[in-house]
């Protein structure tokens, strides 16, 4: 549930699917919870469906989940287990998958959208009120890579209401479809380093356990092609010379405090964890949250990144931290 007195600022992430978001940038999410951001994953299409039939039913018995079981039920747990693991919280809309809307067969997910689906309208009306009643101060939806209809419905929704109520839309790139297709970053996308987040979203996207073996092949291989998307992403990144938000903001912050509390002089580099985080020398008394800088990793240093494209600018501000925290930078990457 949706608590109003929580007055951290809202990242609102629109998701089609119950794993689209955590797949697609998990590792961000953790990011901008660590930075203390309150993130909110709300899924579109989570209905139950009593006795599914036809391809409904096949998405459901090709994972091996028995007929008479809530399929819907099933993910909406695991999705709960999932965004806690990245510091987010779990909503959902009550709409229905596509496959229980008249699109009878895989091809059909990904071709024209039928002139009678209800779900564009009622999704626009469900993101105008989200958006009207959290005011979110950033906004995430799918790019839409793969052209599946739910994704593209969302994108759409999101894109008509962010006009009456902004902020306007970031976009992930939609795993693991981009990695599927090898669709190219869009020009002047914005790479977050996720070296230190990684593990959180690989242990999340684990918690999928229904969608392993469809999406990755099984359980064990489900950790290395995440790791491995992210790799390819980063080298996607530099092919385009997309700017790389780098560094550990609240791990900086832990680090002048330590300093702070043990009455340490000079440098602390040795004690700053993954991130390419540096940090300049300077005498107890000058110590302070912004004291310790986290400063552009050199080209190439970090190795794995989600990319995001749309509003990317407020991300940055985002991953700069709170008041209190020292900022990121954002810097070019090289070609590679």
């Amino acid at each position: 549930m949706h608590d109003a007195a929580d007055l951290r600022p809202i990242a609102l992430f629109l998701s089609p699917h119950l794993d689209d978001a955590v797949f697609s940038c998990g590792a961000t999410l953790t990011r901008l919870a660590e930075a203390g951001w309150r993130c909110q994953v709300v899924t579109v299409f989570t209905r139950s469906m009593p006795r599914p039939s036809g391809f409904a039913l096949e998405c459901q018995l090709d994972k091996g989940i028995p007929a008479r079981t809530d399929y819907m039920a099933l993910r909406r747990a695991e999705d709960v287990a999932a965004c806690r693991r990245v510091g987010a919280e779990a909503h959902w809309l009550d709409l229905p998958e596509a496959p229980h809307r008249g699109y009878a067969s895989a091809k059909a997910l990904f071709a024209e959208r039928r002139t009678d689906d209800p779900a564009p309208a009622a999704v626009r009306q469900a993101i105008e009120t989200l958006l009207r009643e959290r005011s979110p101060r950033l906004v995430f939806c799918p790019e839409g890579i793969g052209a599946h209809v739910d994704h593209l419905v969302v994108r759409e929704a999101v894109e008509a209401a962010s006009l009456c109520h902004p902020p306007l839309p970031i976009y992930w790139r939609d795993q693991p479809y981009a990695a599927r297709t090898g669709a190219p970053a869009t020009p002047g996308s914005l790479a977050v380093a996720v070296d230190g987040t990684l593990a959180d979203k690989r242990a999340a996207v684990a918690l999928y356990r229904s969608q392993l073996g469809f999406q990755f092949g099984g359980a064990a291989q489900a950790g290395p092609a995440i790791t491995a998307v992210a790799r390819a992403e980063a080298r996607a990144g530099r092919r385009i010379g997309a700017r790389v938000v780098t560094g550990e903001g609240r791990r900086a912050r832990a680090v002048t405090l330590a300093a702070r509390h043990e009455g340490v002089w000079g440098r602390a580099r040795a004690l700053m964890p993954l991130g390419g985080v540096q940090a300049r020398a300077v005498p107890l008394d000058a110590v302070s949250p912004q004291s310790f800088v986290p400063e552009p990793a050199p080209p190439g240093k970090s190795k794995h990144m989600e990319l995001f494209s749309g509003a990317t600018d407020s991300l940055v501000t985002a991953l700069a931290a709170q008041e209190d925290e020292p900022h990121l930078h954002s810097d070019k990457s090289t070609q590679s």
